[in-house]
């Protein structure tokens, strides 16, 4: 039978002249039988495709297209090429198939299976008190099975998960987290478990303004980069923290606030009683511009970073641009050489090296055009000339204009693992797309993680033109 072929783009900027390719597949259930009337969603999260530290940016899936499958089980959608994609497939007597980054040009057989639940409790050891918490689970494809909450008595049920093997982060909010959980679903089955927490220590500490000593309220407390186990400040600067010292955590604590550059301490190791840790924040420095398209028009909801090296951190401060074009990212630390990052599906990514501030203590760029996206797609092709699917490839380089506003900083070395190195995946046919390239040099080669030898291929990107054809060749 025919597959129907639809796309319905959700999110707003996403070009319509950039080129498609179709994810197509065919869902069965565990006997090789067609599944009708199955729905099949795809998202897309901004902060793949890069290394990114934003886990917001990172984790947060927005829906792109969806349909039907038809009545022989099969459907497909014509997506725009280089973008990375989470697919589900959901029937309501089946548990929910997942897959996280998939591209446009795969081909998926997609085998439904009888739904498993995951329930049971979080509890205080000692006391058995039940202790309210966040519960996050992935398989062994890395793609995450739930994320979600237990009630006030810690309590959770998480149901129609599929069968097999994961691995689950618990994080009760006053007390230890627990040795990450490996578990297995059996298909159609129940699995429970009780998590017994250590009451660990208790944290407190206030937060103040460097150059005035006022404290500063709704300032962020976490343990380690991501701030886990993280609390906020009262209105007085004061915080408390409970179940701090976990075992195999980060020994670092970690203290953010808007429009002030951030604050860290370290020990040797976690602490076995109550402890006091205060912090004092500098105000940081505002870096501030406004995006138009190739028209002048104001583009709103850019997604735009400004990120340094600070010690051994890198500060990475998001905003978003507001109706006019307009973003703020606050409280980077002034000592630090740093750039911009501006990112928005449809148009290319760009980086830019940063200025120092202005007398005012503030780097105002001005106006930023952002370029129409190229893309950059090729195959891989192994020693026999056959295409090589499920392939990393890299393109690494920036934009042209790099160092339109400075110099680009001597960290580079380090930050060009985050903003000059993206990577993509070949599909079904050995073939990879990037989708978001902006003119400049770059240099297309295989991820550093490939036990691969190849040649590397040189490319210049030019405005208004896309580079296709690229041949990599893969000998193992």
């Amino acid at each position: 039978m025919r597959v129907l072929l639809a796309w319905l783009c959700l999110c707003c900027g996403l070009s319509a002249q950039q080129p498609m390719a179709p994810l197509v597949g065919v869902v069965v259930d565990a006997e090789g039988q067609a599944v009708r009337d199955a729905e099949v969603v795809v998202y897309r999260a901004e902060g793949r495709g890069f290394t990114c530290l934003d886990l917001e940016l990172r984790n947060s899936w927005r829906p792109l297209a969806k349909t039907k499958v038809d009545k022989s089980g099969r459907f497909g959608l014509q997506l725009p090429r280089g973008l990375v994609l989470r697919v589900d497939v959901d029937h309501p007597s089946h548990a929910i198939w997942r897959r996280d980054e998939l591209v446009p040009g795969d081909e998926l057989r997609i085998e439904l299976a009888p739904p498993c639940t995951f329930r049971g409790r979080l509890v205080v050891a000692g006391s058995g008190a039940g202790v309210a918490g966040e519960l996050r689970a992935w398989d062994e494809k890395q793609t995450e099975l739930f994320q979600g909450r237990t009630d006030p008595q810690g309590n959770f049920a998480f149901e129609r998960l599929p069968a097999g093997a994961f691995t689950c982060d618990i994080a009760p909010d006053e007390a230890m987290s627990p040795e990450w959980f490996q578990g297995v679903l059996q298909p159609g089955m129940a699995l429970e478990q009780e998590f017994v927490c250590s009451p660990g220590v208790v944290l407190t500490g206030t937060v103040t303004e460097f150059s005035t000593g006022k404290p500063i309220a709704g300032a962020r407390v976490g343990e380690g980069w991501t701030l886990h186990k993280a609390v906020v400040t009262a209105a007085d600067g004061t915080y408390t923290m409970r179940g701090h010292g976990e075992p195999g955590r980060s020994t670092r604590l970690v203290c953010q606030a808007r429009g002030f550059v951030p604050a860290t301490f370290d020990r040797e190791r976690p602490p076995t009683t109550a402890v006091t840790v205060d912090f004092t924040l500098e105000r940081g420095v505002d870096v501030t511009g406004t995006i138009v398209d190739s028209d002048g028009k104001p583009c709103e909801g850019v997604y735009a970073a400004v990120i340094g090296v600070q010690s051994n951190q890198i500060p990475w401060l998001p905003a978003r641009t507001d109706a006019v074009g307009r973003f703020v990212c606050e409280g980077f630390d002034h000592r630090c050489l740093g750039v911009l990052l501006l990112r928005r599906d449809g148009f290319a990514t760009s980086v830019f090296a940063l200025p120092r501030p202005d007398a005012q203590g503030v780097v105002d760029l001005g106006t930023l055009k952002l370029a129409p996206p190229q893309v950059v797609s090729g195959v891989v092709l192994d020693g026999r000339g056959n295409p090589v699917a499920g392939a990393i490839v890299s393109l690494r380089g920036t934009n042209e204009d790099l160092e339109n506003f400075a110099a680009t900083p001597p960290t580079w070395g380090l930050l060009a693992l985050y903003l000059g190195d993206r990577y993509a995946r070949t599909d079904a046919s050995g073939t990879f797309a990037f989708g978001d390239v902006a003119p400049g040099l770059y240099t297309l080669a295989f991820d550093r993680m490939v036990k691969a030898t190849s040649g590397q291929v040189e490319i210049d990107v030019a405005a208004g033109k896309d580079v296709t054809g690229v041949r990599l060749w893969r000998y193992e």
